[in-house]
């Protein structure tokens, strides 16, 4: 970054990037859209009757193309009332896909209403309109079918009777991505000032001279303003325009976390920095290690998220599929540990094309035709299985190799610089025994033969210092993949869960996963702060480790989000115990503790902020939420476009759920109604059912319970629609925040007593084929929700008891491995991983091929199993 280069060539570069970008998102994301609007082809030739309590307007129509921008609906008359509800509903599956509240009284009728959508359609399938009511009257507009009817469009019913000869007036309004020869000429008009500017930047250079310039200034100069503006942008979008919501505290709080991060974005790319060799990711010498070591990392966060995709899987094609994804990005992190030499040789090569050709024959020959059901599904499967074959084909002719050398005594099995630990015999033999032991269980197999390829090839080529680079190196790289992806497509909602479950459907899950990765974070920090206490500036300490904090800050924010009490434990005991022994090693040791314990703590409270923040509004304003199919999401938020929906997580509404599921308290009230036009000062409803006006509410107690009989009726009445989707209630807000009643430590527990004496009491020497146990009520159990107890239920008593000494024995040497290097950056990783994954496992299954714990935990042993020859 302080590489002086030309001033005018960086203006250059500044140009063409710029240039690029533009260029990039004309084509290919295809990010420039336009407005396509469709209609019945009819005219508007009369109205329906009233649309109120008891009677609705449906209209069905199928989708033209892949992205629903809005609908517009005449709208003829306000008979009374304000509020129109309308629910898109998926036909087919007969689910609500998107509900919202529109208010009629700000609109000028009669007249088109826009309602805004922003779904994604899957083009020919069919969807309907639902048009009810909120305590309101209204009539809506009918059009003719003439010859030229566009097909698209249904049937129209009202009152749950077909409305024949007419459909709803109304406009669907699809966005598209411009066409593509306006794609080719705004790209033209973007290349030809592109090519301008630069003419002009030379031409301005070779007159006058501006000297150097260092890329860091350059960098500066360029992303202060872009920052700048992009801060101010959103702040005005979160005040005055109050576009995310209306309340005080969120604005607050939306404001201090956007500062926060604007300041953080400041530093980041303003900061003095240092060339350090030191660094976490760093040079590993030649081109061809450093492109080797960081695909080493690339695929080993692939790998990770592969794993995660698995945990979603809803049937077993899709885990099947999780698994060779997996697996192939595994098999390439063997690969990848090969020497050059190893690698680049005609034997592969020929071992390559030969597979290849292989492999187009036989899955031409065993792919199921388009006619078939899933047929993509299993062709990706069977591509999968080739290219694994072809992965296995490789490391295969490395290993002949190896041991012809072997047996030649060659210089390149010499001199290693690892010998096996006494740990790698634990490992070692939990692998046999989960061999032996499987059953019908095969993935213990593929477990035991693809970490062992890797052990095999981390003794023969490995560095254990590499070992934990790539490792850490992964492990970022996914952590900071995930955050950008659910910062992309994952809304941040309240209801019908209020607990953030990130990439998984499950926060069970998701805690796990966070567990693991606050752990990595949270050692990569200490190992920062340690090297910190080197440099002698507030400044120059904070250069070190800012980023570690940053990151560190960021994953425990998300832990909050998912209020895993579980998580909690197993972070709170691992970082506390890491503090301590990286304290004692310190000169300073109670002082060097207290500086660590506040630099951690200002980490997080100092991100929590932008963190929530970001997670609320930037996917929002993205509009491509991605839901899974069993996930709980109240319709409200799945579209795009109403931003300020009460349904979004709000800062009340976090700490009820958080504090309900922390601390076992009652959860708040949340009572914020969308149609606030419905009731007075004094939160009293002004209209009934139908929209007429109910008597004022400075009255009599008699016309004050009169009034409140008229808000219990209108609360009993219900339409089709409403039967399915709800306003949002006290019972909703009580469904969610507690999901069953328990007491003192059964409250904790979850019942896990129960099933773990179900599941102790049928231990034997062997294991079981499958993984249930039967409680003493007769219920099948899933599974045993601990890892240790549910290894000795699948493979037996020995294979359970090894397992557990694999894990504590691991704590223990990993503790004493950092005591002998604790000035390496990185020699706590493999403590805070195992820790992690020992307080998770009492309390979960998190022992499983695909589990991104298991992952973690496996790719760590080999920094274990092996030590420097003496």
């Amino acid at each position: 970054m302080n590489k002086k280069i030309s001033t005018i060539k960086g203006i250059k570069a500044v140009i063409l990037i710029i240039s690029l970008l533009l260029i990039i998102s004309i084509f290919p994301l295809r990010m420039w859209t336009s407005i396509k609007e469709e209609t019945g082809g009819g005219e508007i030739v009369g109205y329906t009757e009233n649309v109120d309590s008891t009677h609705d307007a449906i209209q069905d129509f199928i989708a033209q193309y892949d992205r629903l921008d809005s609908i517009s609906v005449f709208v003829n008359e306000l008979v009374g009332g304000r509020y129109m509800r309308v629910a898109f509903w998926d036909y087919e599956k007969w689910v609500v896909m998107y509900q919202d509240l529109i208010d009629l009284g700000e609109e000028t009728l009669p007249g088109y209403v826009e309602i805004p959508m922003g779904i994604d359609l899957e083009v020919g399938k069919t969807y309907r309109i639902f048009i009810t009511v909120q305590n309101a009257s209204f009539t809506v507009g009918t059009e003719n079918i003439t010859e030229n009817a566009n097909a698209a469009i249904g049937t129209f019913y009202y009152n749950d009777s077909t409305f024949d000869g007419y459909h709803l007036a109304a406009k669907y309004n699809y966005e598209l991505p411009i066409s593509k020869s306006k794609s080719f000429v705004y790209m033209g008009i973007v290349a030809a000032i592109c090519i301008v500017l630069l003419i002009a930047a030379e031409f301005i250079g070779r007159k006058k001279s501006f000297g150097d310039i260092t890329v860091h200034s350059l960098v500066k100069y360029t992303l202060n303003p872009v920052v700048t503006a992009g801060y101010a942008v959103l702040a005005f979008m979160v005040f005055p325009m109050k576009l995310f919501d209306d309340r005080i505290t969120d604005i607050l709080f939306y404001e201090a976390g956007l500062l926060i991060s604007y300041l953080i974005l400041l530093y980041a790319i303003n900061h003095k920095r240092r060339d350090n060799r030191e660094e976490v990711f760093t040079s590993f010498g030649s081109v061809y290690d450093n492109i080797r070591h960081y695909g080493q990392m690339i695929l080993i966060a692939m790998a990770i998220w592969y794993g995660c995709d698995y945990m979603n899987g809803l049937a077993n094609i899709f885990h099947t599929i999780s698994e060779r994804q997996m697996a192939v990005c595994l098999l390439g992190v063997i690969i990848l540990t090969f020497s050059a030499k190893e690698l680049l040789n005609v034997y592969n090569a020929v071992a390559v094309v030969i597979g290849a050709i292989a492999g187009f024959i036989y899955y031409n020959g065993n792919k199921l035709p388009e006619t078939e059901k899933e047929y993509d599904l299993h062709n990706l499967i069977l591509t999968l299985l080739i290219v694994i074959l072809i992965e296995c084909l490789i490391l295969l002719l490395n290993l002949i190799r190896l041991l012809w050398l072997r047996i030649r005594n060659k210089s390149e099995w010499k001199n290693k610089k690892l010998t096996l630990s006494w740990y790698a015999v634990i490992v070692i033999a939990f692998f046999a025994l989960i061999i032996i032991f499987r059953f019908a269980r095969l993935w213990g197999v593929a477990l035991a033969a693809i970490y062992s390829g890797l052990y095999f090839r981390y003794y023969v080529s490995g560095d254990p210092k590499k070992m934990l680079k790539v490792l850490s190196g992964g492990l970022s790289f996914n952590i900071i993949y995930t955050i950008g992806y659910c910062l992309y497509c994952r809304y941040f909602y309240g209801f019908i869960m209020g607990r953030y479950s990130m990439q998984f459907h499950t926060v069970t899950v998701t805690a796990e996963y966070l567990t693991i990765m606050l752990c990595a974070t949270g050692a990569l920090l200490i190992g920062k702060m340690i090297k910190a206490q080197d440099e002698e500036g507030f400044f120059d300490k904070l250069s070190v480790i800012w980023k570690e904090a940053v990151l560190f800050g960021f994953v425990t924010a998300y832990m909050f989000f998912s209020a895993s009490r579980t998580g909690f434990l197993a972070i709170i005991i691992t970082m506390f115990v890491m503090l301590v022994i990286a304290a004692i090693t310190q000169k300073k040791k109670i002082l060097s503790f207290i500086s660590f314990v506040v630099i951690c703590i200002l980490a997080v409270v100092i991100t929590f902020a932008p963190a929530f923040t970001l997670q609320r509004i930037v996917p929002v304003m993205i509009g491509h939420p991605y839901f899974i199919e069993i996930e709980d999401a109240v319709p409200d938020v799945r579209g795009s476009k109403d931003w300020d929906d009460y349904s979004y997580m709000s800062i009340e509404r976090f700490i009820s759920v958080f504090s309900e599921k922390m601390f076992s308290t009652d959860g708040i009230d949340y009572d914020y109604s969308e149609d606030k036009m419905n009731y007075d000062e004094n939160g009293n409803p002004l209209y009934d059912a139908d929209g007429n006006l109910i008597v004022s509410s400075q009255q009599s107690t008699d016309d004050q319970t009169l009034e409140t009989e008229d808000a219990e009726y209108v609360e009993a009445e219900s339409t089709e629609a409403d039967a399915v989707v709800e306003e949002i209630s006290e019972a909703e807000v009580a469904a969610s925040d507690n999901p069953e009643e328990a007491s003192g430590i059964e409250e904790y527990s979850n019942g896990r007593f129960d099933i773990w004496k179900a599941y102790l009491s049928s231990l034997n020497m062997t294991g079981h084929e499958t993984m249930s146990a039967v409680a003493e009520n007769g219920e099948n159990l899933i599974h045993a929700h601990n890892s240790y107890i549910q290894i000795a239920f699948d493979h037996g008593i020995p294979t359970g008891i090894v397992f557990f000494l694999m894990i504590v024995c691991g704590i223990i040497l990993a503790i004493v491995r950092y005591l002998k290097s604790r000035n390496e950056i990185l020699s706590l990783l493999p403590f805070a991983i195992i820790s992690g994954f020992a307080i998770a496992a009492l309390t979960e299954w998190t022992f499983q091929l695909c589990n991104p714990m298991t992952i973690a935990l496996m790719l760590t042993l080999p920094s274990l199993m092996f030590r420097d020859k003496k």
